[in-house]
């Protein structure tokens, strides 16, 4: 399963992302090392904005932020891009950087 493509779209959401939390800029390289990208019927640049979109979320800390992240992988993990253990250790690790009201939907 090859992972999502490295393109220079990615590489400049992930240094934005890196300037403001590296911690969670760490969490977007794990998880796209794993996503299984060809799988889905979904170009690979609007899964890459997908993405960032929820990671950028948990970076700001914006209430929900675990919770919407989770959606999005639960979706993905349902057609086979993730396990249901990845999800739940993104989501775990989303939780904790995206603070105490990350998992409220």
């Amino acid at each position: 399963m090859p992972p999502l493509p490295i393109t220079a779209y990615f590489e400049l959401r992930l240094k934005n992302l890196r300037a403001f939390s590296p911690r969670v800029a760490e969490l977007a390289e794990q998880i796209a090392a794993v996503q299984n990208s060809e799988s889905l019927k979904i170009p690979s640049a609007r899964q890459t904005v997908l993405l960032f979109d929820r990671l950028d979320e948990v970076a700001l800390q914006v209430e929900g932020c675990a919770a919407r992240l989770k959606m999005l992988l639960t979706s993905l993990m349902v057609l086979r891009v993730f396990t249901f253990e990845q999800v739940e250790v993104f989501v775990e690790r989303a939780a904790v950087l995206g603070g105490s009201h990350s998992l409220r939907e």
